[in-house]
């Protein structure tokens, strides 16, 4: 028997289109893009997957999404979990702008490349230190509490990024150099760790579903 996470990340929101850094932003809302992403995703799981139990940041683009997807699912939307350990990074003043032509966002850009947890002075930002302390405690706990089943958690770009690393007990260099790179992380994406005699294996990542998968996990 194995543990399934399926990580997704939620639909196309306005601040997506706006080109806004979104953080912790109650302001970013899925668009009817983004539902109807969702619709297709919900859609495609359910052919593919039995899930379990949806957790889901508290956040609404993806708490949206966690309840769309329950829908397609047939999993009562009350069963959702919420769990703020899920939301996506602080962008502190960054949060609902544009700065990515900024001086200051080139530099923080730079120091994270560099291999370096970057805080620039007066932005309030979260720490990837921190989003990885917080991703590890989730995701040893969602092995604890939910051995041999399948879950779905609804979450976020960055924080996804941060998540998989985690789960390949990478440290610190390792995601900002590697998994911050690696990993994309469109809207309605998938990815897919399955946990096997406590080894966890990324086997999809990235994942749109376009069409029926074969066979049920």
């Amino acid at each position: 028997m194995t543990t399934t996470i399926l990580l997704v990340r939620h639909g196309e929101t306005n601040f997506n289109l706006e080109g806004k850094i979104q953080g912790h932003s109650t302001e970013s809302v899925l668009t009817p893009k983004g539902i109807q992403g969702g619709n297709k995703l919900g859609e495609a799981l359910k052919l593919s997957y039995i899930v379990d139990i949806i957790i889901s940041s508290d956040l609404p683009r993806a708490a949206d999404t966690a309840k769309i997807l329950a829908d397609k699912l047939n999993i009562p939307r009350d069963s959702i979990i919420y769990d703020q350990r899920v939301r996506e990074m602080y962008r502190g003043v960054w949060e609902g702008n544009c700065p990515y032509n900024s001086n200051e966002w080139k530099v923080f850009e730079k120091k994270l490349n560099q291999g370096v947890d970057y805080a620039p002075e007066g932005i309030n930002i979260e720490s990837y230190t921190s989003a990885m302390k917080r991703s590890k405690s989730l995701f040893d706990d969602l092995i604890l509490q939910y051995k041999n089943k399948t879950i779905l958690v609804s979450s976020h770009g960055e924080i996804n990024k941060v998540f998989l690393g985690v789960s390949q007990n990478h440290n610190i260099q390792e995601v900002l150099l590697n998994d911050r790179k690696k990993y994309v992380q469109q809207n309605c994406c998938i990815n897919e760790i399955i946990i096997d005699n406590g080894s966890a294996c990324i086997t999809k990542a990235d994942y749109l579903i376009t069409g029926r998968q074969n066979g049920k996990r």
